[in-house]
């Protein structure tokens, strides 16, 4: 993931007074094939109705995915809900080979990876986290 990126979406996602989700469809090199942005309502998609986020995945032959949404109170750290949809949508991802890259929590000018948490596994960051 570029450097860049945490800041753009800081920058776009931050300053919302309305939660959105952003899911980035990667290939194997990392690169972007396709994103689809949800917001207002639709956000609640993350929340136990995987297929909206997972199926372009697959009609885009992708090769991960890299998710972000904001949290409009300005808090970055992932909450209960955050974590336990997140755990939902690695397991589905693992099931269908697609790698979960990251779930980025945006709060103001802040961006916290979960991934750098040790929240997605792999190897584990303890940074600027809460469970």
């Amino acid at each position: 993931m570029s450097r860049d990126f945490p800041p753009l979406l800081a920058d776009l996602m931050g300053p919302l007074a309305r939660e959105v989700l952003l899911i980035a469809y990667l290939d194997t090199q990392g690169h972007a094939l396709g994103h689809v942005f949800l917001g207002g309502e639709d956000v609640s998609a993350v929340h136990g109705r995987y297929r909206p986020l997972i199926a372009p995945a697959l009609r885009l032959g992708a090769a991960g995915f890299l998710l972000a949404h904001n949290h409009p109170s300005g808090d970055p750290r992932p909450s209960a809900a955050d974590i336990r949809a997140t755990h939902g949508l690695q397991a589905l991802g693992r099931a269908l080979e697609l790698e979960f890259a990251d779930h980025l929590v945006v709060g103001g000018r802040q961006v916290t990876s979960m991934r750098a948490c040790g929240l997605l596994g792999g190897r584990i960051e303890r940074r600027r986290c809460a469970a």
